[in-house]
């Protein structure tokens, strides 16, 4: 993997915002350089500079392969079962009893659709689906209609089922999924009336106090102070008073220099409540 030096990173970031619009500054430098020098690799780009020069042509089609190769590969299904178990006891015990059926849900991390996927087979399973309103953020359009298409990546496939099995689901998993063309899909019903929202690190202030559960999980972990502040904001200002936000276990908000208006839950399993506003 080719390295790349933090000014020609700092460059590359500055040209895809000034280009493209799409906001990477505030990601952890270090990370973004690794993820665009595999980028290169595969790309068969030797230099950065000729990088630069391919995406100062604002190419749309190569600039949504680029950002491909910036999402990190597939991760698993119910990833981390002991937390799909808390949220669902969560959602069962406290959003329901407040809010009823139809909550409103953003899937925030935009690399993971597993993490949709997910939710989809735990709203379905406690009889939420159908009444529930889905919103969730993608990066490029590949990744925008892999998720429509309810793509997940077979190689996990034994991974995934294990994960369900210690989720203690209700069902089989293979309930909620097609084989087609050799691949493994979502069901397709699942996936009706779910909403993509296209943002990037910076997330966008596209709705304000509807959202009940919020998942974004360990994608803070890459963000500076600064952009983990913002986005903190972003994500309470979209949220009812009450409502749910998954960080995930390798988080924890004190760590975020949290100045919004989150308490723990389960700080085990990284569950905040969104603290009810004074007037």
């Amino acid at each position: 993997m080719q390295f790349i030096d933090i000014k020609t990173t700092r460059s590359l970031m500055a040209t895809i915002h000034e280009v493209y619009g799409d906001d990477f500054q505030g990601i952890n430098l270090g990370v973004f350089s690794r993820r665009v020098g595999r980028a290169m690799d595969t790309l068969g780009f030797r230099d950065p500079f000729l990088l630069d020069r391919a995406l100062r042509e604002k190419n749309d089609t190569f600039y949504d392969r680029f950002l491909s190769l910036l999402v990190p590969t597939s991760t698993e299904m119910f990833r981390d079962p002991a937390f799909w178990r808390s949220l669902r006891e969560l959602l069962l015990d406290d959003l329901l009893g407040k809010y009823g059926q139809e909550l409103s849900c953003w899937v925030a991390s935009p690399d993971h659709t597993e993490e949709l996927y997910s939710l989809l087979i735990v709203l379905e399973e406690l009889g939420l689906r159908r009444h529930a309103k889905i919103y969730y953020s993608y990066l490029g359009e590949s990744e925008r209609a892999r998720m429509l298409a309810g793509e997940i990546s077979a190689a996990k496939a034994s991974t995934d089922v294990a994960n369900y099995t210690r989720y203690s689901g209700t069902g089989d998993l293979g309930d909620y999924l097609q084989i087609k063309n050799r691949g493994r899909y979502l069901r397709q019903d699942l996936l009706e009336g779910v909403q993509a929202i296209r943002t990037s690190a910076s997330f966008p202030n596209w709705y304000t106090g509807q959202m009940h559960l919020v998942l974004c999980r360990n994608q803070f972990l890459y963000f500076s102070p600064s952009l983990s502040e913002r986005n903190l904001q972003v994500i309470s200002k979209s949220m009812v008073s009450g409502g749910i936000l998954a960080l995930g276990i390798k988080e924890r908000l004190g760590n975020l220099g949290n100045s919004c208006t989150f308490i723990a839950l389960n700080e085990e399993e990284g569950l905040y409540r969104n603290q009810p506003r004074n007037g």
